[in-house]
């Protein structure tokens, strides 16, 4: 798993901290930066994580090209 090139974080004052991906339009609501940032660099510890399905569905991790990844929908993720 990867973390794609197509997501981007963003702290709210109204939401917290927030990642959105481009390539599937979704966003996701964390408590904690640092929760964030050892996802994106250490991706072993997804599996772990109680989201990790929707992080898959929602193309925040991938597990192929990303350029690939941005061709398609999402409508796992609705």
């Amino acid at each position: 798993m990867e973390w794609s090139k197509y997501n981007f974080l963003f702290e709210s004052e109204k939401y917290g901290y927030l990642l959105y991906n481009s390539a599937s339009g979704v966003f996701f609501q964390f408590e904690d930066k640092d929760e964030i940032e050892k996802l994106k660099n250490h991706p072993e510890l997804l599996e772990k994580y109680e989201k990790a399905q929707f992080l898959r569905d929602a193309k925040i991790f991938t597990e192929i090209d990303d350029d690939i990844v941005a061709k398609k929908d999402c409508k796992k993720c609705f």
